[in-house]
């Protein structure tokens, strides 16, 4: 919890714990933790490190066989009768004016992890889904 700047107790513990578990309860009782946890395959918690072709860059923007690496973690995978669906975990409350910034990054954050497991995994992704879990609101496309 030290790495994640959470304040602590003078046990160590993080002091708002309760809270945490709290949330985590929550995401598990969501409609998304149902459609997992009845999906023929779910993962969680995936790490992953790929290259991919990389866009266009100021740096060198005519070349074709640029690539990079992307690594990240996978919140949760799961695969259903139609396919693959990719999610994401967001504490975002989404209330201040900077949050549409945020929420276009996210998104692209995920599109990009749907990418990579296509490439890794040879399997079409149907579903990206982000899950704000102060609301349990999903935005899925």
């Amino acid at each position: 919890m030290l790495e994640n700047e959470r304040p602590l107790d003078a046990y160590g513990e993080p002091h708002e714990v309760d809270e945490l578990v709290a949330m985590v309860n929550s995401v598990y009782g969501s409609q998304l933790w149902k459609r997992a946890r009845s999906a023929e395959e779910i993962l969680v918690e995936v790490p992953f490190s790929t290259r991919v072709p990389a866009l266009e860059s100021s740096e060198d923007p005519g070349r074709a066989d640029a690539k990079r690496y992307v690594e990240g973690v996978i919140d949760l995978a799961f695969r259903e009768a139609d396919g693959w669906t990719i999610a994401d975990y967001k504490t975002d409350v989404g209330t201040d004016p900077e949050f549409p910034i945020r929420q276009a990054s996210c998104r692209r954050q995920v599109e990009l992890y749907a990418q990579c497991w296509t490439q890794l995994t040879e399997a079409p992704i149907k579903e990206r889904i982000i899950l704000y879990t102060a609301q349990l609101r999903e935005e899925t496309w």
